[in-house]
């Protein structure tokens, strides 16, 4: 899928359960923020299992990404 990043928002939402703790970032979509999504996927996998890479969002390491392991990266800018 390829998407003009000057028209989109990007956003990386923590999951109900994983990564846990407080986050700035909501977990789910409001009705008008659904009215308003080009495309959304769910990670599908715990933290919690080593064979998968790690996490980072809004400053915080969860648990460390992993060289080799791929990633979902979204810059500001």
């Amino acid at each position: 899928m390829r998407m003009d990043p000057a028209l989109i928002r990007r956003e990386l939402r923590p999951g109900t359960m994983d990564p846990s703790g407080s986050w700035r970032a909501a977990t789910s979509l409001t009705d008008s923020e659904q009215r308003t999504v080009a495309a959304v996927f769910n990670g599908g996998f715990r933290l919690s299992d080593r064979s998968h890479s790690g996490y980072y969002s809004e400053d915080r390491i969860i648990t460390a990404l992993v060289d080799g392991k791929a990633s979902l990266v979204l810059h500001t800018d």
